[in-house]
């Protein structure tokens, strides 16, 4: 893939705000087709309407079914996919001793499954020579206080990439 996405097509999940909005922007500036999802369709109008472009698609990367309908829906809007990007991520900011099972299972849901089942559902439906990148953390490799739930998601993100590349 070139440097510039002008023409691409590009998915952006977890694309409501931080990272993932930045990035659906700028695919948008350069010239890509762009769409953003995330779970609040209000926030995904607004990132559509500041960056000039776009379709937004709201989905639950943690509820069952909803990455395969999202990149269903992706790719009637723009074609297969060139780029997809999951940037959706949960951070509970809690000392480890204070993370309760249903924290556990939330941090899990969105940064090791939801990330799994987009890929799993995104990977039939890319072009030829597509990306599918996810955002992991320096906090696998440098621990931070209250980021421990996080940081042991992320690490277990980073072997599912690698199981990926093996199996792709």
């Amino acid at each position: 893939m070139s440097g510039s996405l002008e023409g691409r097509a590009v998915l952006v999940v977890g694309a409501s705000a931080g990272i993932g909005r930045a990035l659906a922007a700028a695919a948008v500036s350069d010239g890509a087709r762009v769409v953003l999802s995330a779970r609040r369709r209000d926030r995904l109008e607004e990132a559509v309407a500041e960056a000039g472009g776009g379709h937004a698609v709201a989905g639950d990367a943690c509820e069952d079914g909803d990455c395969a309908r999202v990149v269903a829906e992706a790719t009637a809007l723009v074609g297969p996919l060139d780029l997809v990007v999951y940037s959706a991520g949960a951070a509970p900011l809690k000392a480890l001793a204070d993370t309760d099972a249903a924290a556990w299972r939330s941090v899990l849901a969105t940064n090791v499954v939801g990330a799994n089942e987009l890929v799993r559902a995104a990977v039939p439906a890319m072009a030829p020579g597509g990306v599918v990148a996810v955002l992991s953390s320096e906090t696998v490799q440098s621990p931070r206080w209250g980021l421990g739930a996080y940081g042991a998601s992320k690490a277990a993100l980073e072997a599912s990439v690698r199981s990926w590349r093996l199996e792709t």
